[in-house]
């Protein structure tokens, strides 16, 4: 009996516990308390969104119709209408598609700028259940009332209205519009564009609202008109050249952006012009107190201390005489270009450093320059076979930079198959101030001269003043005074009494082995009775050398030579072509005359500083020569022709000058009926 009572209790249990757990199933889920429609989500919530979203304007104006978008975005959920309460009034949404509701409402004409509290209501069904019973989301947003922009006013508190130039200026710069809302983001995003014109000092703005409307009006206080432009603290630049590239000028109104841009216009100006560190220190604005003068404060980079560091041998005048750059001059890049190349031209130094530095404590610009010398004395023997002097042999002793003073004295010697000469040259390149050279010869030569087909001797003297008058341009004056004997026939010695002038124009960027620029001369000589010589004869001559880079280590280099002469010509004394310093290739001279035209081409690659490969062509021609009975028994075969040769060569670079082996062969004959020819310098 008591097991039977035991089970029936069991079983009265499990069905009062089924029913409960029942009951918990089937009623309806707790109203979520506070704002629970943003955290409330049906399961399965795709993408974790949110019941629902909705949008509203950032701002709203009385009377305007209010139009609110709200989207469900969870489609099982049980939602059976939207509403909104606005201003006591409820508002009904529209279902015009699955899941998506608007409600539209027109403000009052009459509303307080601010928030206006706006309720959301969804009616939702409790899932789950049959029966089910309604419960409602709420949630509290609110509308942002404020009133549109009326009128947009400019005022000026300057003495002169707005030009109208300036007016359309203003008007362009203003961002907003009327109709628009009014925030101070967007005021004062305005304000600072029209203060970026340039032409206002100030710019404030003030806001007014009237009958729901919002007046926005900027005060700008315009830029003094300008009565004088100064310039301070110029040397290098006129202050004619620095107004030239300002756009700004006295009587219109400053403009700041205008004055921005001149004030870049002028350093560019003086980069332009090199003179790397100028720069403007300060601008002083024009006001009453100056007389409305702008003024500008310019700082150039004034050159500091110069030092010259590792010449051990050569004198620091010897360096800082060839540099036009000195201590108080304005900083040049292009003129220190200028005086590094005159310096390296000197051929004392094999490398030139300069270390370019601001002072910090002068504000000045201090330069260090480096040299590494060189050798440049030398003593040179060798031998070759030219056109005019036949096989030979020279010894030349050379003594440049002597004590470091810049001098040189040469000692030359020739002995030829059929010349023998000496030679003996002194040459100071800064005799006296203002770099004025000195150069004097002696010199005698003995031999057969080709030209002439007799045996003379030559013994003479020289002196030449030179001048250099710009960076470029040089001239000499010279004397020759020289005496010829004919050894075959006294009767036909003569004395030539000559004075000389010459002129060149020199851009090379360095003489031995230029790599670029210009070398063109022009000379005219006149011997004369008058001075104590037997005949009368004037030389004239030009000459054009251009260099040009063609890539790293390779030049094309061309000449253009013309000489013509007239007077008392000797045969001796006449211009020839065919030989080693015209028209390489050729065995013997092959035309000769008062007239002389060559034309030269030459590729140069560059090995090494000391090594030069060349290929060459060459064409020339000389005309109307001198009667003489000699020249039946010599090949002159082309007198009244051109004649053209192609070949190539090398330059090795000595101290004194480019060592030169050239073989060349005629146009229109075989490479083997070519001549190798050996000489000092280059050919041009």
């Amino acid at each position: 009996m008591l097991t039977r009572k035991l089970l029936l209790v069991f079983f009265l249990g499990s069905i009062a516990l089924a029913a409960l757990e029942l009951d918990e199933i089937l009623s309806p889920p707790e109203a979520p308390t506070g704002n629970p429609i943003r955290a409330l989500r049906l399961e399965p919530a795709a993408e974790n969104l949110p019941l629902y979203t909705y949008t509203l304007d950032s701002a709203y104006a009385p009377g305007q119709t209010v139009t609110i978008n709200l989207k469900i975005n969870d489609p099982d959920a049980p939602v059976d209408y939207v509403q909104a309460v606005i201003l006591g009034q409820t508002l009904d949404f529209f279902d015009y598609t699955p899941g998506e509701w608007v409600g539209r409402y027109t403000l009052p004409e009459k509303l307080d700028e601010g928030p206006l509290p706006l309720r959301l209501v969804l009616q939702l069904a409790a899932p789950g259940t049959e029966d089910t019973e309604d419960y409602q989301l709420e949630e509290n947003t609110e509308l942002n009332i404020a009133y549109p922009i009326s009128d947009i006013l400019v005022e000026n508190k300057g003495p002169q209205p707005i030009p109208e130039q300036l007016a359309a200026a203003v008007q362009e710069a203003l961002l907003i519009r009327p109709g628009d809302f009014y925030s101070e983001l967007r005021a004062e995003v305005n304000r600072q564009r029209l203060l970026d014109l340039g032409f206002f000092e100030r710019v404030e703005y003030t806001k007014a609202t009237k009958d729901y409307k919002t007046v926005l009006a900027y005060i700008v206080y315009e830029n003094p008109k300008l009565q004088q432009i100064k310039i301070e603290g110029n040397r290098a630049l006129s202050a004619a050249e620095l107004l030239a590239v300002m756009e700004l000028k006295t009587g219109e109104i400053l403009a700041t952006r205008q004055l921005q841009k001149d004030m870049v216009a002028v350093e560019r100006l003086y980069r332009d012009k090199d003179y790397i560190f100028a720069r403007i220190d300060a601008i002083e604005r024009p006001a009453a107190d100056n007389d409305y003068t702008l003024t500008y404060r310019i700082s150039e980079g004034e050159l500091g201390a110069i030092r010259i560091i590792g010449n051990t041998v050569t004198q620091k005048q010897v360096i800082m005489r060839e540099m036009d750059l000195k201590s108080g001059d304005v900083f040049n890049a292009a003129l220190l270009r200028e005086d590094l190349r005159n310096v390296y031209n000197l051929n004392y130094f094999s490398s030139l450093v300069p270390d370019i530095r601001l002072n910090e404590e002068t504000g000045k610009i201090d330069l260090d320059l480096r040299v590494e010398e060189k050798k440049t004395s030398s003593v040179n023997f060798g031998g070759g076979y030219g056109q005019i002097q036949g096989w030979f042999g020279f010894a030349d002793l050379f003594l440049d930079n002597l004590l470091g003073s810049g001098q040189s004295l040469l000692f030359k010697s020739q002995f030829a198959e059929k010349i023998t000469s000496y030679q003996i040259r002194y040459h100071n390149p800064w005799m006296w101030d203002n770099k004025t050279s000195f150069t004097g010869k002696l010199w005698s030569t003995y031999g057969y001269n080709y030209l002439s087909g007799q045996r003379e001797l030559r013994n003479g003297w020289s002196t030449t003043v030179g001048f250099r008058r710009t960076k470029n341009i040089s001239d000499t004056f010279t004397f020759r005074y020289e005496d010829v004997f004919n050894t075959d026939d006294r009767t036909l010695d003569y004395q030539d009494r000559a004075v000389g002038y010459f002129i060149a124009y020199d851009s090379r960027d360095q003489w031995m082995n230029p790599t670029t620029g210009l070398y063109n001369s022009f000379y005219m000589d006149h011997s004369s009775k008058i001075l104590g010589g037997s005949i009368n004869a004037s030389r004239y001559g030009l000459q054009l050398n251009q260099f040009f880079p063609l890539a790293e280590k390779q030049v094309l280099a061309f000449r253009e030579m013309y000489d013509y002469q007239l007077g008392d010509i000797l045969p001796a004394e006449q211009y020839y072509v065919g030989s080693d310093s015209t028209v390489r290739g050729y065995q013997s001279v092959f035309a000769k005359g008062n007239e002389r035209a060559v034309f030269n081409i030459e590729y140069r690659y560059i090995f090494t500083e000391m090594f030069v490969g060349v290929l060459f062509y060459d064409i020339g021609q000389a005309v109307q020569p001198v009667d003489d009975p000699l020249d039946a028994d010599r090949n002159f075969t082309n007198q009244h022709g051109w004649g053209s040769s192609q070949g190539f060569g090398v330059r090795v670079i000595t101290p004194m000058g480019p060592i030169r082996l050239d073989y060349g062969w005629p146009q229109y004959k075989e490479f083997a009926d070519g001549f190798l020819s050996f000489n000092m310098g280059n050919t041009f």
